[in-house]
């Protein structure tokens, strides 16, 4: 019997002492103990049989009982455990925070925390415990505490985390990183210098001598770089053969000299097998606050100061107010044009198919924004979409690429060649936009369309607000569209937003499927963010597919769609009918 319960059940007697000294059986008496007995057996049954971690601490925090489940997470038998501090058990970086609780439950508050404690074999579990204090008479006579094993779902987050903070090719910290860190060193308003550097011959060796050999030359630079740089530095890769450096320097003959001993660093012959190959780089640089206090801008003009190195030739160091007077006239020539692109209807849309990777179906259709300009042909995405964002003019244009789509995909299911799915992209001006949603639903209504058939793809950066964006979301779905993550696994990832958004697709980023054939690494994770879509009710679809191999792999490893150039590149309306007609 228990102390507590014993104490009880000794006084409930002693009530039915006589005196001459021995106890009258009453029917009344025989009824509470038979209660006593029966409430022991009860929680002796709870305590001993439950299949998390049960344990009794004294009030100076030693053990003094544990079930059975308790040895067995532990690996350690209850007779070595009891009458030893429960502190020694706590992983170091945990023991303050978890004598600190179980000072507050003393106090007579019960707690609920995360904590992690080494096995016999020194594994760190993680917990989640409940601590509860032991009430007696008025007073607190010890403590219980409940503990849930966590450990497979905190290696999930920490596997997530790696995916989401840090490039897994290189094992730099990636964009995601490098966006945080910005905002950090913003915040500081101490200056600093933003390096955009990249490599010259990486598409000539990819070409030569396989991906293979284009990833062990990043790696080994990667690793040269970050040996070489100074604690006052930091450094990410942003994607591609494209790497940032941050820079804490006072002037800018200081920061000039640290972008030359980069590249020079650079030059130094990299051997790869029996191969012996030179590196040129060119390095734009940006600093903080002369050429602006957002993290975007830095970044944006890092870049254009790294494309003018460029056009100069190779090893080449520029800064963004070397050549900004160019940049900013061909910036308002570019949105002047791209305004009148509009007016003059300019702008299409291709479609690139999405392929069931089950039935080798169509499953739906990606709209994707093309604008042919009378002079100057087809101007690239990547040239006007930001040009559009910073002008304001994305909110006109992201509408009647919308509106587009739908008129087209409604044309279509009339025309008898089914009701597909439409993907079209928002940017996150849109996204944020309190009439966004207002518009989208009278677009959707005007058109005809079938609001489940319209999927919008947000990125990951939408999700750094996560509050506002499940907000907006379910405003989304409440018009009945359905909402794809692009690009995922490059930004914000976290088991949050895929348990709280109310999102339909992962699209998982063409970035982990150039290298499936050759990187099992690779695959992993492909694998593992599969398997998290499908926990959370999600299916995938994987963009850039371009070889059977990776089609088949993709397969193999469980995404659900697929899309790229093995398939079809993006067609025009009339070049996609008469392709789905070659299907039939």
């Amino acid at each position: 019997m228990l102390p507590e319960s014993r104490a009880r059940s000794e006084q409930e007697a002693g009530r039915a002492v006589e005196s001459d000294g021995f106890p009258e059986e009453t029917p009344e008496s025989q009824e509470v103990t038979r209660q006593l007995q029966e409430s022991e057996q009860r929680y002796r049954s709870l305590f001993e049989n439950n299949v998390d971690v049960v344990v009794t601490f004294g009030l100076e925090g030693k053990f003094l009982q544990m079930n059975r489940a308790t040895e067995q997470l532990l690996g350690i038998p209850a007779k070595e455990l009891v009458g030893t501090p429960f502190l020694q058990m706590i992983v170091p970086e945990r023991r303050a925070h978890s004598e600190r609780e179980f000072f507050r439950v003393l106090e007579g508050t019960p707690v609920q925390y995360q904590t992690a404690v080494y096995n016999r074999r020194r594994e760190v579990i993680d917990l989640h415990v409940t601590v509860i204090p032991i009430h007696y008479e008025g007073e607190i006579t010890g403590i219980h505490c409940i503990g849930k094993d966590i450990t497979k779902q905190k290696q999930l987050e920490r596997k997530l985390n790696q995916l989401a903070y840090f490039d897994p090719l290189t094992g730099l910290p990636n964009r995601n990183s490098l966006d945080t860190n910005l905002s950090r060193q913003v915040g500081e308003r101490r200056k600093f210098a933003l390096l955009a550097l990249d490599l010259d011959r990486l598409k000539a060796v990819n070409e030569t001598w396989g991906r293979e050999a284009g990833d062990r030359l990043l790696k080994i630079i990667a690793h040269r770089l970050r040996d070489f740089l100074p604690s006052s530095a930091d450094f990410f890769r942003n994607s591609g053969d494209d790497f940032i450096v941050t820079y804490y320097c006072d002037t800018d003959d200081e920061c000039l000299g640290f972008a030359r001993s980069l590249e020079a660093r650079l030059r130094d012959p990299v051997v790869l097998g029996e191969i012996e190959l030179s590196i040129t780089s060119r390095i734009g640089i940006s600093t903080f606050p002369d050429d602006g206090i957002d993290p975007d801008a830095l970044l944006r003009k890092a870049d254009t100061a790294m494309f003018a190195a460029r056009r100069n030739g190779r090893n080449r160091v520029a800064f963004y107010r070397d050549v900004k007077s160019k940049d900013d006239a061909r910036q308002f020539q570019l949105e002047i044009a791209l305004r009148s692109a509009i007016a003059n209807d300019e702008l299409s849309l291709a479609f690139q198919p999405q392929i069931d990777l089950a039935t080798g179906e169509v499953h739906g259709l990606e709209a994707l924004l093309r604008w042919l300009h009378p002079q100057h042909g087809q101007v690239p995405p990547d040239q006007f979409i930001p040009v559009a964002e910073e002008s304001g003019l994305i909110h006109e244009i992201g509408m009647w690429v919308i509106e587009a789509a739908c008129r087209q995909a409604v044309e279509w299911n009339h025309a008898g060649l089914g009701n597909l799915p439409v993907s079209v992209n928002i940017s996150i001006h849109q996204f944020y936009d309190d009439e966004f949603a207002g518009q989208l639903e009278n677009v959707i209504r005007v058109s005809g369309m079938d609001p489940s058939r319209l999927v919008l793809e947000i990125t990951e950066s939408i999700s750094s607000n996560s509050d506002v964006v499940v907000a907006q979301l379910h405003r989304f779905k409440a018009i009945g569209v359905r909402i794809a993550i692009d690009d995922f696994g490059t930004g914000y990832s976290s088991l949050r937003y895929l348990k709280d958004f109310p999102v339909d697709y992962l699209k998982i980023d063409r970035s982990f499927v150039d290298h499936l054939e050759s990187n099992e690494k690779e695959r992993r994770l492909v694998a593992t963010i599969t398997a998290l879509a499908h926990n959370f009710g999600l299916q995938t679809i994987a963009e850039g597919t371009e070889t059977a191999e990776q089609v088949a792999i993709m397969r193999e490893l469980g995404a659900d769609h697929a899309q790229g150039y093995h398939f079809s590149r993006p067609l025009a309306p009339d070049a996609l009918v008469s392709w789905l007609a070659a299907r039939a």
